[in-house]
């Protein structure tokens, strides 16, 4: 690369650059496809383009195209490479540099510090894709803190911007997002307007996902699962179990290169079967989930979810295996509190009530200080609940405060 500390004088610099970019698609090819690998070469010459060129947003459009690309090919070092190279390049203080670490950030799983840079980037509209990524992750961020209302605002600030740009991916994506967030704020307050709202913005998806070319989609399956998983979640919290059970099960098979993805889609479908009381069937659905179950690391929020789940699945289930529901219950609290997931932590409290209290009703010795531990359990998880809105999850808490009986004691001789 270039001696950029001797590169003083801006022309200078400015003329080594494009030396350099006209040699990079040339006589030097061969050798930076050597060094940096095909994709490395790519995001390097993108971003040097971007730096000769600072005042061409196409530039900077392809830039943070290839970038996200990279990213969905396990690639996130592509977004902290670029981003160190801008740095280099002295534009620290520039907004391009300020969303390239941002999405570098982002990717790397340090969301709180993305965010800040994200706001930054925001603080006066661009008409280009970084203000676009910007306000849709800036958006996810807001939801998990609980800010539903002002991550909505950035979705739409995204999508005027998408459409402009006529990125049918992007609004793919971001209207998926979008469709989740509204779809979570419904379960929380009990909204079926919420809930068809949620439906508009995934049918939108859909609309925006035909449209892209096959050979330009590098994950359309991945995105049309989630579509089909949302979808599904939401005709089901409508009344339309059939066709939403349908969509989450053809989810199941769309994700069948993806674990995760693929767990996540499991569970809901079980969570479905718990909900028509086919527990037999949701058990037997995440007992095959091996990816999901057979793993002890306690730092994925979904594992918990899961046990969560399971926990409630085996406590409805015939033969009722409590203990085992209750060591899932306590590991699924566990986790939430590990990860300091205030929210899952109160849902968690709630089930591992439900069972402790199913303990209590089938005989067995409860002194009172258990009893004391329930009450206390249900009122931090009510606090919490109350806080984030969740009229949902408050019913459960009172569901399960009304169902507390009297300790027991042990039956003398």
């Amino acid at each position: 690369m270039f001696p950029v500390v001797l590169l003083t004088n801006p022309a200078g610099v400015q003329q080594a650059l494009n030396i350099f970019l006209s040699a990079a698609e040339d006589s030097l090819n061969e050798s930076l496809v050597a060094i940096l690998g095909i994709r490395g070469r790519e995001v390097t010459v993108q971003t040097l383009d971007v730096v000769a060129n600072p005042s061409d947003v196409n530039k900077l459009n392809t830039l943070i195209d290839t970038v996200h690309r990279s990213s969905r090919l396990l690639r996130s070092r592509d977004s902290w490479s670029s981003a160190e190279l801008l740095r280099a390049y002295g534009l620290e203080e520039e907004r391009t540099y300020q969303f390239m670490r941002g999405l570098a950030l982002w990717q790397n799983g340090l969301r709180a510090s993305a965010s800040r840079e994200f706001t930054d980037v925001l603080t006066n509209h661009r008409n280009d894709r970084a203000e676009a990524v910007a306000a849709h992750l800036l958006g996810v961020f807001r939801h998990d803190q609980g800010k539903s209302a002002e991550a909505v605002k950035l979705f739409i600030r995204a999508e005027k911007v998408l459409r402009s740009l006529e990125d049918h991916r992007g609004l793919a994506i971001t209207h998926t997002t979008h469709g989740r967030v509204l779809r979570e704020m419904a379960r929380r307050e009990s909204s079926d307007d919420l809930r068809h709202s949620a439906l508009k913005q995934y049918q939108t998806a859909r609309k925006n996902l035909s449209k892209i070319p096959r050979e330009d989609a590098v994950d359309s399956g991945k995105t049309e699962g989630r579509i089909n998983l949302g979808e599904g979640q939401a005709l089901f919290e409508l009344g339309d179990r059939e066709e939403g059970m349908r969509l989450v099960a053809l989810a199941v098979s769309i994700f069948s290169t993806s674990l995760t993805e693929q767990s996540w889609a499991r569970l809901t479908l079980a969570g479905m079967y718990r909900d028509v009381d086919n527990h037999a069937l949701a058990l037997d659905i995440l007992r095959k989930d091996t990816y999901l179950l057979d793993s002890d690391d306690d730092d994925d929020i979904h594992r918990g979810h899961a046990l969560n789940v399971l926990a409630s699945i085996e406590r409805h289930a015939l033969p009722h295996n409590l203990d085992l529901a209750l060591g899932h219950a306590l590991r699924s609290v566990a986790i939430g509190e590990r990860l300091q997931d205030e929210r899952h932590v109160a849902h968690a409290l709630v089930t591992l009530s439900y069972i402790q209290i199913d303990l209590l009703d089938d005989g067995f010795s409860i002194n009172d200080s258990e009893v004391r531990v329930i009450r206390r359990n249900l009122y931090r998880a009510q606090d919490i609940l109350r806080t984030l809105h969740d009229r949902l999850g408050l019913a459960r808490v009172d569901d399960a405060f009304s169902n507390i009986q009297p300790p027991r004691t042990k039956p003398k001789g």
